[in-house]
């Protein structure tokens, strides 16, 4: 994916895309949202993470209605429970949101970051 590959030339980052379920054709709308929404989640790795590697895992969801992404990495986490992030993350979720999806973030310092984005998928 365009998306992976972009993210690989950052130099010293690790990406790689996970595909379980195929990825449904989503409306451009949505497409967008998501694509912006994990830009922004491998942008915060990035600066803020020093990770080595992130995973993008597709299609992890259960419910045959909903399609998720996960965006793990093995940085340096932080406490999620204070809420302690930039700026990015609270628009990443009302992005997510709006789609009427869900958008969870789980972390401890230490442990790295995953990042759970759940979409629901429009049936043809």
């Amino acid at each position: 994916s365009a998306m992976a590959e972009g993210i690989n030339q950052t130099g010293t980052l690790v990406c790689t895309l996970k595909i379980r379920k195929p990825i449904p054709h989503f409306d451009e709308t949505i497409t967008l949202n998501l694509y912006r929404v994990m830009q922004e989640a491998i942008t915060n790795v990035v600066k803020h993470a020093n990770a080595g590697k992130v995973d993008i895992l597709a299609g992890t969801a259960t419910r045959a209605d909903r399609y998720e992404f996960q965006i793990l990495d093995d940085g340096d986490g932080f406490d999620a429970e204070k809420k302690e992030y930039g700026v990015g993350i609270p628009s990443m979720a009302d992005r997510i949101k709006m789609l009427g999806g869900t958008f969870t973030i789980e972390s401890e310092p230490g442990k790295g970051t995953k990042i759970i984005v759940e979409v629901p998928i429009e049936n043809e």
